[in-house]
């Protein structure tokens, strides 16, 4: 349910002087999810989990398009380091096309230990990369997938 009112433009001048088209909307800000809490609950909806993982993403709108992205490819959660990673301000959010108020966002202190837990839970772990001659929609997404993406490191320790 969406509440709304009618004001006048000079009020929303005064909200904010960028470009608004006489509508302005006031949304909370993202509340982050537990990873641990997530994960099972997929299963128990008998869903396949899908989770981004990103590492060192610290452009907001690169953040945002990757969270558009991932919401439209069905993924059930992000998954991010507490540090180094870009915040989620309204530019991520504007350019996630309201993708970042639907998909859940969780922020974990070790993302190593957050990857170990998605392999105990049974998803398997794959990295994106350029480096690559197949194209993430060719990839065989039935079973639980954890997809890493970096911004700079070309390989994700295979043994963790």
């Amino acid at each position: 349910m969406v509440l709304y009112g009618r004001k006048c433009r000079r009020k929303a001048h005064r909200l904010t002087r960028q470009n608004h088209q006489d509508v302005i909307c006031f949304v909370s800000s993202i509340t982050y999810q537990n990873i641990e809490d997530i994960i099972p609950s997929i299963f128990e909806r008998g869903e396949t989990p899908l989770v981004i993982v990103l590492d060192r993403i610290t452009d907001v709108r690169n953040f945002g398009a990757i969270a558009r992205t991932a919401e439209c490819a069905g993924a059930h959660a992000i998954l991010i380091p507490s540090k180094g990673a870009a915040q989620i301000n309204s530019d991520a959010v504007k350019t996630s096309a309201g993708a970042l108020n639907i998909i859940p966002v969780c922020r974990v202190t070790n993302l190593l230990d957050a990857v170990r837990f998605l392999k105990q839970s049974g998803l398997q772990v794959i990295a994106a990369t350029e480096k690559t001659s197949d194209y993430y929609y060719k990839i065989d997404y039935s079973p639980p997938i954890a997809v890493i993406m970096d911004q700079r490191r070309t390989e994700f320790p295979h043994n963790s």
